[in-house]
């Protein structure tokens, strides 16, 4: 396989993803990008956020087709494509049907509840199918179980989500709850999905901040946006139960394009003023320059990840910080497991119970006297995590889909 990802180290891939703006996903694609650009031919072709104007979506086909890519590479998030799954789905369809060249879709978001959706052509249709499923159900019989899955399932195949991933070459995805989510709901798909984790990123050695840590501070961090799901608040509350040298700190800001983030803005505040922690919670903002923002990491002593579960098929906010072999505390949610399925990768983080601030400080405090020896086993396998999942080794994982992406053509 050497060989053949060393005789189309020339190929060109054309990068079909949000770039260079206030976005997590752009923040992923700059990364991967920097790691492939040893191998192919990067063309980034940027993705927008709404409102889009008229003929935005025909414009983009244009500008892929007319591209001198060898391979489309889109990055799927459903609000580059819409501001509703539905119409995201059509969308997205309609894109991929239109282009002339050999295309791989990475799905940075997997939801059962939206993959498992039946959307009709007619409201008629639409009502009609809600009556017959609430009915099978009601019965609670298996037969009308079985009979409403099959439908649902025939249904299912005939959306524009699964036309468009019927229509690429390749699905990745980021973790195996993702692909198992996605196998689940079609399982049509099945040979077509490969499992490309998020790379741990290298940290820079010419680091440098701008914040100040007084002595004897013990810092909690947080990163990315200051989004609900991210669960600030239960860290907020959870203070009152730590060491009054324990602080929080927020390395981010609110998303520019969450409707939602001046609501929850006012509830991490209310928390805060509640808790009467002020002078224990210090948010940053938005650092964008790479050295001081990984500088600014470099001062954490635990990193907290308490989210939500949302569907995200990775997080690359993980990703960042394993490479400081720093305490890691995280939710159960799907995203927070990917990096953890290997014997010697399964303590790499720990699970606090986020429906408890009190439990979540005691995993907390539990995590850091563990740390304290430098044999732990946390530790140990956080090194083995930054080897395992190397920017080189997943970049080798890419060319190896896109020189079999382009054999399937020649």
């Amino acid at each position: 396989m050497n060989e053949i990802i060393n005789e189309f180290k020339k190929l060109k891939i054309g990068f079909v993803t949000p770039w260079r703006i206030v976005c997590g996903n752009a923040e992923y694609a700059a990364r991967i990008v920097e790691g492939l650009r040893e191998h192919v031919v990067i063309e980034p072709i940027p993705l927008n956020f709404p409102p889009f104007e008229k003929g935005h979506f025909e414009k983009l086909v244009d500008q892929i087709n007319d591209s001198e890519a060898d391979i489309i590479h889109i990055q799927h998030e459903y609000v580059f494509f819409g501001q509703t799954p539905p119409e995201s789905d059509r969308i997205l369809f309609k894109v991929v049907k239109a282009l002339n060249k050999p295309t791989i879709v990475t799905l940075h978001t997997v939801r059962e509840d939206i993959l498992g959706l039946v959307v009709l052509p007619t409201v008629f249709l639409q009502n009609f199918y809600r009556v017959f499923n609430i009915l099978c159900r009601s019965l609670k019989l298996k037969i009308f179980l079985k009979i409403n899955e099959n439908i649902a399932r025939r249904l299912r195949k005939k959306s524009p989500f699964f036309k468009a991933m019927i229509i690429a070459d390749i699905i990745v995805l980021h973790s195996h709850v993702s692909a198992t989510i996605l196998r689940n709901i079609h399982p049509e798909l099945a040979s077509k999905i490969k499992v490309i984790p998020i790379p741990i990123a290298t940290v820079p050695n010419d680091v440098s901040n701008d914040l100040v840590k007084v002595n004897g501070d013990i810092w909690l961090m947080m990163m990315g946006f200051v989004s609900d799901y991210k669960n600030h608040v239960l860290i907020v509350e959870a203070l009152a139960f730590l060491p009054p040298n324990f602080k929080l700190i927020i390395v981010g800001g609110l998303h520019p394009q969450d409707t939602k983030g001046t609501k929850y803005w006012c509830k991490l505040l209310e928390a805060i003023d509640i808790g009467k922690v002020e002078e224990k919670v210090k948010v940053t903002g938005f650092i964008e320059e790479k050295n001081r923002y990984f500088g600014a990491l470099k001062l954490a002593d635990i990193f907290l990840m308490p989210y939500k579960e949302v569907g995200q098929s990775a997080s690359a906010v993980l990703a960042d910080i394993v490479g400081f072999e720093k305490p890691i505390v995280t939710s159960n949610a799907g995203s927070m497991f990917e990096y953890r399925y290997g014997l010697n990768t399964m303590h790499a983080m720990v699970i606090g119970d986020t429906k408890s601030p009190k439990r979540f400080a005691d995993t907390i405090i539990n995590v850091y006297e563990k740390f304290k020896s430098p044999n732990n086993l946390h530790l140990s396998h956080l090194k083995n995590l930054k080897s395992e999942i190397s920017s080189e080794k997943i970049s080798t994982m890419y060319m190896e889909i896109y020189a079999n992406v382009k054999l399937k053509v020649l």
